[in-house]
């Protein structure tokens, strides 16, 4: 009970007493010490007696920090375990009502005494905490906590519980003591941590563990979210265009870093998802057969067609030349920032994407033959560029193949007639031959010879216009069909 208030401004302070012994590292206080929280889920303010002119003017609740638990499904985390699956979401919810249950007394392995959080992103913490409920015997179950940045692991990752990832030790919770322990609060040296792995570790006396519960499962830190990816939208570009530059505009203090990734197409496939009315995933069939009112409507998922390029790589200044497949109708754009400060963060301003009008709208694709050729062999080879035009399209005049070593005797054909070219000389690592007239209708064959020194060749091209800087990429006509193949 408390007293009457007669002050303005009125203070509770929360705190928790540990009850029972356990051991472990960074476990902060032992049996009898107080937390300074309290596990609070609702605040009730009753006024029993009416007083003129007297009014609330607002509840404010204190914690002792962010969660990152909490909405780690919505940021594309989640949370998966081996067993009592139905209730894992409760792990996640930040509802001390909802609950996950582990009994059973063989390995944890085969009775699936384990979880595994993905919190979407990844964080800095310090701190740990969970509580036990409803365990039966004298012993709950000790339990082993590892977190992991995200790191893809090194070495066998086959047939193994944890995700692919490097984990780090957090603690290992002895709790076999008398009376057992319910309540775990861990604080250690600020981490990076995305997932949380925790087990139920096999012990002999273990054979009392007959029912645990979980009800709660927190994290804390301090400063800055660490690490996390966002995709955009699929981007239309209002036709195909052909994409120059990427260009963006951050700023970068010590300790930051911003990777930028894109990726383009032209086609989508759309996935149809059937739902019933609970929500549950089901065939199209069943979903035929439920009344309207015991299902949902259809959701249509648009899926990258098989012509998208993938992710490229990472642009490595704020202006850059576009490193995905162009011209192309679509594009997307993948974004990374993160720290190695909790106390600093990246600020992306913008990404701009300049473009213009493809040289050819319908695009332009190409093939090598021979597909075949023996290994440091002086052979011909013919590439052939294949334009698909449309009305107004401005065509071109150049190209540039990119080849492995010099090149000889070579020889032009448009629309299969032999043609002699302005130039022709090697720039680098690439081909470069000037054609006598602007190319608007027709195919393209590029003959000449040289020597194959490596497997899986690949000869990719451009085309422009003499005098203009604008470049339009060939396709391959069809996978691999621009490369060329040592027997």
């Amino acid at each position: 009970m408390t007293e009457p208030n007669t002050e303005r401004i009125v203070e509770y302070d929360l705190e928790t007493v540990v009850a029972g012994a356990a051991t472990g590292e960074h476990l902060t206080a032992g049996e009898g010490d107080t937390l300074r929280f309290m596990r609070t889920q609702h605040v009730r303010f009753v006024v029993e007696e009416h007083q003129p002119n007297a009014a609330l003017a607002k509840i404010e609740v204190i914690t002792i920090g962010d969660n990152p638990v909490l909405g780690s499904v919505e940021r594309g985390g989640g949370v998966r375990g081996g067993t009592d699956k139905g209730n894992l979401l409760g792990l996640v919810d930040g509802d001390k009502n909802t609950v996950w249950t582990i009994s059973g007394t063989a390995d944890w392995i085969d009775s699936g005494h384990w979880f595994e959080i993905d919190l979407g992103a990844t964080y800095w913490i310090d701190q740990a905490y969970y509580h036990l409920r409803n365990f039966r015997g004298d012993i709950p179950g000790n339990f082993e906590l590892t977190t992991s940045d995200g790191s893809e692991a090194i070495g066998l990752t086959q047939n193994r519980i944890r995700s692919p990832f490097d984990f780090l030790h957090l603690s290992t919770i002895d709790n076999t003591f008398t009376p057992p322990r319910a309540v775990f609060d861990l604080n250690f040296s600020s981490r990076k941590a995305r997932y949380l792995f925790l087990r139920r570790i096999n012990v002999p006396e273990c054979s009392q563990c007959l029912l645990t519960t979980f009800t709660d499962l927190y994290l804390f830190g301090q400063g800055y979210v660490a690490d996390a990816v966002m995709e955009s939208d699929f981007i239309d570009l209002g036709g195909t265009k052909s994409i120059r530059r990427l260009s963006w505009d951050a700023d970068l203090p010590p300790g930051t870093f911003i990777e930028i990734r894109s990726q383009t197409g032209d086609t989508f496939l759309i996935e149809r998802k059937f739902y019933s009315k609970s929500g549950v995933d089901i065939s199209e069939a069943q979903w035929n057969k439920l009344p309207s009112s015991q299902k949902q409507d259809i959701v249509e998922i648009q899926r990258r067609g098989s012509d998208w390029s993938g992710w490229s790589t990472v642009y490595s200044i704020q202006d850059e030349v576009f490193l995905s497949p162009s011209p192309r109708r679509f594009a997307q754009l993948q974004v990374r920032l993160g720290n190695d400060d909790p106390d600093v963060a990246p600020l992306l301003r913008n990404i701009v994407l300049h473009f213009d009008n493809a040289l050819i709208s319908g695009g332009v694709q190409s093939r090598i033959l021979p597909r075949e050729a023996a290994f440091d062999s002086l052979q011909n080879f013919t590439y052939v560029i294949k334009p698909t035009f449309r009305f107004g399209d401005r065509g071109f005049d150049r190209v540039v193949i990119q080849v492995p070593d010099q090149v000889g005797d070579v020889e032009i054909s448009v629309g299969g007639d032999p043609v002699v070219p302005l130039a022709v000389e090697m720039i680098d690592d690439s081909l470069r031959i000037d054609l006598p007239e602007l190319i608007q209708r027709d195919s393209v064959e590029v003959m000449f010879q040289m020597r194959i020194q490596q497997n899986a060749t690949a000869f990719n091209g451009w085309v422009s216009v003499v005098g203009d800087p604008l470049q339009q990429g060939i396709r391959p006509e069809d996978q691999h069909s621009t490369t060329v193949f040592v027997p």
